[in-house]
């Protein structure tokens, strides 16, 4: 959909999510060990809703793409889409094409060749869509879960060097005085 100035869309654009970076900062924050994963799982998963949408509303896995690309800020998934793109256009077959971009794991490639063999992508899309949203909750909640004692630790560690300076400064105070 393009309402002249704006790309619209029913999903939330990829921009209200990812930071601003410029290329370097985003090359490099997509490679943290971390965060990186994570970030690439997001911006796949907010594609491949792209994606479902735009062919259900009846566009081909081409226009499809072209559309996700413009509405995608991430550079790292931007070039992929673009080949992409290039090689359906070419007469690839589509599910080959983006297996081709090595996105994700076996288990993703398979949501999409699986679809593929259905002939209904947009179920595919939906799909790894879904999965990849609940990979995001689960590894949100067990890094939620790391660091709730990793902060009670870090605290108390802090606690003890304050009460054991404080200590010292004291007994230090109580030698000179006596």
């Amino acid at each position: 959909l393009d309402n002249g100035d704006h790309f619209v869309s029913q999903s939330a654009p990829m921009g209200e999510h990812w930071p601003k970076f410029n290329i370097l900062g985003q090359s490099l924050l997509i490679r943290v060990p971390i965060v990186g994963p994570g970030l690439k799982r997001f911006v796949i998963a907010d594609v491949a809703h792209a994606m479902a949408t735009f062919i259900r509303q009846g566009d081909d896995i081409a226009t499809a793409a072209e559309w996700s690309t413009k509405a995608t800020r991430s550079r790292w998934m931007k070039k992929r889409l673009e080949r992409f793109v290039s090689l359906v256009r070419a007469g690839h077959r589509w599910e080959d094409a983006w297996c081709e971009m090595k996105l994700g794991r076996p288990l993703d490639e398979w949501v999409i060749r699986n679809a593929a063999s259905r002939e209904d992508p947009a179920s595919g899309f939906e799909l790894l869509a879904e999965w990849l949203h609940q990979e995001i909750a689960l590894t949100t909640q067990r890094i939620e879960a790391w660091l709730d004692p990793c902060c009670t630790v870090v605290v108390a560690i802090l606690v003890g060097v304050i009460a054991t300076s404080v200590f010292a400064m004291y007994t230090q105070i109580i030698h000179a005085l006596m």
